[in-house]
Parts: C-alpha cells; sequence; structure tokens
C-alpha cells in the first residue's frame, strides 16, 4: 500500500509518495499552502490511493483548482 507525506526542502513544499519504507516519488510545488498539502495528503491516505494514480490525481486537482 502507498502510503503519502507532505515533505518540505528549502522553501518548496510537495507530496511524497512511500512504497513500505521506501521514497518512491515527489511532486513539488503544487500549492504554497500547507493546509492545502495536508487536506491532500489525507484525502489520498484515506482514499489509499494507488502510486499508480498519484500523478493524474495531482494533475487532475490542478485542473479543477484553476477551472474555477
Amino acid at each position: 500500500m502507498s502510503k503519502y507525506t507532505v515533505i518540505r526542502r528549502n522553501e518548496k513544499i510537495g507530496i511524497a509518495v512511500y512504497n513500505k519504507e521506501e521514497q518512491i516519488n515527489v511532486i513539488w510545488d503544487i500549492s504554497n499552502r500547507v493546509d492545502e498539502i495536508n487536506n491532500l495528503v489525507e484525502i489520498m491516505n484515506d482514499l489509499e490511493l494507488s502510486y499508480v494514480h498519484f500523478h493524474d490525481f495531482i494533475e487532475d486537482y490542478i485542473q479543477q483548482k484553476f477551472m474555477v
């Protein structure tokens, strides 16, 4: 099962995905709002989102965010 977490490096905020204890990918610069990133991580973990859908989920989120 994939596990998602907020990751910070310097001024960047991103979402990291782990398979067991190994970090397998990170997407940076989704938002500069930590609360927004925390909410996304919570949703992905609650849904038990498979890593295969990680990029699509983030892409869909960004598209919806800017369509408003």
